[in-house]
């Protein structure tokens, strides 16, 4: 994470689930949810969506890449470049990721001009605020 190459989170306490997304290419403006925000570069004109399943193949096996053959098609194109990605929850902690009809978390993504980047130090949400 801190070289601005990949994006970590923990969806929910208990893991798991099928969590559904909204992208939006603008800044973030809603103050009112739950959020983390971090800087990544883009390159090849493409960001990847992935999972954690697809996080721990490549780490067990070499001819596993991201995105997997089953994520190929998350792909969000992008112009080469620096970009903040903020991540919101919309969900309570009680809710369930397997509800198909909700958007539980919505990324926004805004062109970064600057090419200085905060330093991670654990993945968010795995602490409690």
């Amino acid at each position: 994470m801190n070289q601005q190459i990949l994006i970590i989170w923990q969806t929910h306490d208990w893991g798991g689930g099928s969590w559904n997304i909204e992208v939006i290419q603008e800044s973030y403006h809603d103050d009112n949810l739950t959020k983390f925000s971090h800087d990544i570069q883009v390159t090849n004109g493409q960001l990847f969506l992935s999972s954690y399943t697809d996080l721990t193949m490549v780490a067990q096996f070499e001819d596993e890449r991201i995105p997997s053959k089953d994520n190929a098609d998350l792909i969000i194109p992008l112009t080469d470049g620096f970009y903040t990605i903020t991540v919101c929850k919309l969900f309570t902690d009680d809710a369930s990721g397997d509800d198909s009809s909700t958007i539980h978390f919505r990324i926004f993504i805004e062109p970064k001009l600057l090419e200085h980047h905060a330093q991670v130090y654990q993945i968010p949400w795995m602490q409690r605020y």
